[in-house]
């Protein structure tokens, strides 16, 4: 499989189980917020795959979304990390909105670098 194919793969895993605890609902949920920001982070890896990169850190993914990929808006992947960031780090757990729209923001993110999304 390619390195594209590879991190596709992986963020289809990671959407296929966000998908599945966001349905269980109650304390599963907490985790859904941080599996959508790792799809983003695997189609964004996958995207640049096809530059010859591969990033270990999430502030050079960043750098790369505006530089590489020229994604204007990298609001969507922001508000992920810092979900992601706050329960994974601080045991902050995600507001219900946050969780509600995480999805939506890791599909903004699929758009903004040309993937395709893992769940079609």
């Amino acid at each position: 499989m390619s390195k594209r194919g590879t991190h596709q793969a992986a963020a289809t895993v990671n959407a296929r189980t966000a998908t599945e605890l966001a349905t269980r609902g109650g304390d599963s949920t907490v985790w859904v917020p941080t599996l959508w920001f790792y799809v983003a982070v695997q189609l964004i890896e996958a995207a640049l795959a096809d530059h010859g990169l591969h990033l270990k850190e999430h502030g050079d993914r960043l750098a790369h979304l505006a530089g590489t990929l020229q994604v204007r808006d990298t609001a969507s992947y922001k508000q992920l990390q810092v979900l992601s960031t706050q329960w994974r780090y601080f045991g902050r757990r995600p507001a219900a909105e946050g969780v509600e729209r995480a999805e939506g923001w890791a599909r903004d993110v699929a758009t903004s670098v040309g993937a395709n999304w893992p769940l079609t």
